[in-house]
């Protein structure tokens, strides 16, 4: 088994942000986020949030602009294909992931140095998940016997190009993670990756689904709109019932 020092250059960067400690319980754990539960974590991904132009402060572009121009990646890589520049671009480009992990003082360990070593272990394990798709697999012994343990092995660097963070990640989202004990602290590094494999996927489907929901509820209720709206039409009197009214 490959260990986190000897794996090869990834063939994309992810960067995690987290919201801030002051931020309501109503943004953090909304009504419509997807959940998934195990012994090791809880984990809640809910959409963004809709704001107003108005709310949001407009900025100078000009203040963007870089006084330098980019490198560029044909001087980088001279004579070569298309698909190898392009690769290279987006290795400049790092995937961003709002991912924010609440460790209980009380219930996980008082120490900070140990919460933290439990937050950067979890990270770790989503970033072989959605940079280098790892899983866990069953290591066989000798007769073909299954030995109960995993070993860490990655996806191939051609899946990996075809199919990038977005396979396991929702555009926009927001992730929370409830570290409920002190587990995953010496949980083994291929289980942990499975189970946040896991959770992954399955947060990601009920999300989708729960939008498709909304939009064709949303669609229903456009239909029913419409549907009143010519029945209460239907009912105006024409123009020989109004003459004779009059």
């Amino acid at each position: 088994m490959a260990t986190l020092n000897s794996l090869p250059k990834a063939t994309s960067r992810l960067v995690f942000k987290s919201l801030a400690y002051n931020t309501p319980s109503s943004t953090l754990f909304p009504s419509s986020a997807s959940t998934y539960n195990c012994q090791l974590f809880t984990l809640k991904a809910s959409p963004p949030l809709k704001t107003s132009n108005a709310s949001t402060p407009r900025t100078n572009k000009l203040s963007y602009i870089s006084p330098h121009p980019p490198p560029s990646y044909d001087s980088l890589v001279a004579n070569d294909d298309p698909d190898k520049l392009r690769r290279i671009a987006q290795l400049h480009k790092p995937y961003s992931l709002q991912l924010t992990m609440l460790v209980g003082k009380k219930k996980v360990h008082k120490l900070a140095t140990v919460r933290e070593h439990i937050k950067r272990r979890f990270r770790e394990a989503v970033r072989l998940v959605v940079v280098r798709g790892a899983t866990g697999e069953k290591v066989t012994g000798v007769n073909g016997t299954d030995t109960g343990e995993k070993e860490l092995v990655l996806e191939k660097e051609g899946e990996l190009w075809k199919h990038g963070p977005r396979r396991w990640l929702l555009p926009g989202y927001s992730y929370v993670v409830i570290i409920p004990n002190l587990e995953i602290y010496r949980h083994p590094l291929p289980l942990l990756v499975e189970e946040v494999r896991k959770a992954l996927i399955h947060v990601k489907k009920d999300a989708l689904k729960k939008a498709m929901e909304s939009s064709l509820g949303k669609l229903d209720l456009r239909e029913e709109r419409q549907r009143q709206v010519s029945h209460s039409l239907e009912d105006l009197p024409s123009q020989g019932e109004s003459e004779t009214l009059r």
